[in-house]
C-alpha cells in the first residue's frame, strides 16, 4: 500500500494498489515513489532510458522511462547501439552507456539476468526475443 500526502481528500488514508492501478499507464506514470522491476538488457537498452519513451499524454502514457530521465548524449548512445553491427564497437559504446547512465543512479543495476536456452542437440534458431524464447519457433530447424 501507498500513502499518497497530496490526495485531496483523506490525505493519510493508504491507497491500495489495485488491478486496475496497475494497469492504468498514467498512474503508474505519474505516482511518486520509487519503481523496482526487472529489466532486461533488450528493454534496457532498447529505449527505457531513451528520451523519446518518458510516457506522457501525447503518446497516452505509453513509454517505459518512467523516471523521466533525459540526456541527450544517453539518447545518443542507445541510437549507436542499436544501429551498430560489430562486436567490438558494440561493446564500446555499452561501456560508455554504463559510465554514462551509472553515475546518474536513476537506474542501479543489481544483478544482470542470465536466461539460458535450453534445447535438443542439433536444433537450431532458438533466441531471445523481448522475454521469452519461442517468439520465433516458426524459424526453429532441428538437424
Amino acid at each position: 500500500m501507498f500513502s499518497f500526502p497530496d490526495r485531496p481528500q483523506n490525505q493519510h488514508a493508504p491507497l491500495v494498489l489495485t488491478p486496475a492501478l496497475l494497469n492504468d499507464n498514467e498512474f503508474l506514470s505519474t505516482r511518486p515513489g520509487l519503481d523496482h522491476n526487472t529489466a532486461s538488457g533488450s528493454a534496457l537498452l532498447g529505449l527505457r532510458l531513451h528520451s523519446s519513451s518518458i510516457p506522457a499524454p501525447a503518446n497516452r502514457w505509453s513509454g517505459n522511462n518512467r523516471g523521466h530521465f533525459t540526456d541527450p548524449a544517453v539518447d545518443s548512445l542507445i541510437e549507436r547501439i542499436q544501429s551498430t553491427i560489430g562486436d567490438q564497437e558494440q561493446r564500446a559504446l555499452h561501456r560508455q552507456f554504463l559510465a554514462a547512465v551509472t553515475p546518474a543512479i536513476h537506474s542501479l543495476f543489481f544483478y544482470y539476468e542470465i536466461r539460458p536456452i535450453v534445447m535438443l542437440k542439433g536444433v537450431t534458431g532458438p533466441r531471445l526475443v523481448g522475454q521469452t524464447t519461442t517468439n520465433n519457433i516458426w524459424e526453429w530447424d532441428k538437424n
